[in-house]
């Protein structure tokens, strides 16, 4: 989703996979007249130990 008026601008993205049942990630960013910012929220199976949260 992206809005702007004048100068401004403002968008939000959005990104989610999945690998072979052993990983999952979802991705969003955020961004207003050039500050961005974003999450990344995730599992990982395939070693035993979680993504996590990341910010």
């Amino acid at each position: 989703m992206q809005t702007s008026v004048g100068n401004h601008s403002a968008a939000i993205d959005q990104i989610s996979t999945g690998v072979d049942g052993l990983k999952a990630e979802y991705v969003m960013r955020a961004s207003a007249s050039g500050v961005v910012g974003g999450a990344v929220i995730g599992a990982d199976a395939g070693d035993g130990r979680g993504v996590g949260v990341q910010r």
